[in-house]
């Protein structure tokens, strides 16, 4: 591990799964802000029970940024976020194509996005939508 906030990060990750095993897989998103600390905890059914194991560090960085957006994103404002970004972990510098192609594959293969045409325009996690939002107690 990198550092303690990661540690705690995937600990608490780790846990979360483990104490969901047994239930009915469905979206569900909470929000939890404290003391300067956002933290976001997004569940969604695993297509086919396999896992998302292999992403890159591009596509984890578009996770990333997404999972804090409270609008959808175009793919530059998203490559520049990343850019931008404070933790190290994400931080980062990709060519948009790189991008393109992340946020693509995040939507055709593992369907964890949606592009909307409409307005506010950009890419969005599935199911991340400030109607289901709720501040986790």
């Amino acid at each position: 591990m990198s550092d303690k906030v990661e540690e705690l990060v995937l600990a608490h990750a780790k846990a979360c799964v483990e104490a969901l095993l047994g239930e009915a897989p469905r979206a569900e998103v909470a929000v939890q802000e404290s003391g300067g600390w956002t933290v976001f905890v997004i569940t969604v059914p695993t297509r086919n029970s396999q896992g998302i194991s292999g992403l890159t560090k591009c596509e984890r960085g578009c996770l990333a940024v997404l999972a804090a957006a409270e609008v959808p994103m175009s793919a530059p404002q998203i490559q520049k976020a990343i850019e931008e970004h404070p933790d190290p972990a994400v931080k980062e510098i990709w060519s948009d194509v790189t991008v393109k192609r992340s946020l693509a594959k995040l939507r055709n293969s593992y369907k964890l996005l949606t592009n909307t045409t409409r307005h506010p325009r950009g890419y969005s996690l599935n199911g991340n939508h400030p109607l289901f939002r709720r501040a986790a107690s």
